[in-house]
């Protein structure tokens, strides 16, 4: 974290990047995808991100207006996406 203080930007960010994309795994996620995941993460093997695409969305992800509802074996989405 020293280097981040000093200009090393994408020092932080990527050290960070597991507190925003892990924990919906964990709290989530089923029992074989934190299996496979989780550790390789931990290790330093992959990184974890996370992704909003939801136009006004920003980082507030409780605050997201798309809704999912199931239809029979299907879900109905609605609401705006945009690709990033």
């Amino acid at each position: 974290l020293e280097l981040a203080r000093v200009g090393g930007g994408g020092v932080h960010p990527s050290l960070n990047s597991h507190s925003i994309g892990l924990p919906p795994i964990v709290a989530l996620g089923s029992e074989t995808m934190k299996a496979r995941i989780v550790p390789e993460v931990v290790n330093g093997e992959k990184i974890s991100a996370l992704a909003i695409t939801e136009p006004s969305g920003g980082s507030d992800v409780a605050n997201l207006k798309t809704t999912a509802r199931r239809d029979g074996d299907h879900y109905v989405v609605n609401g705006s996406k945009t690709f990033i």
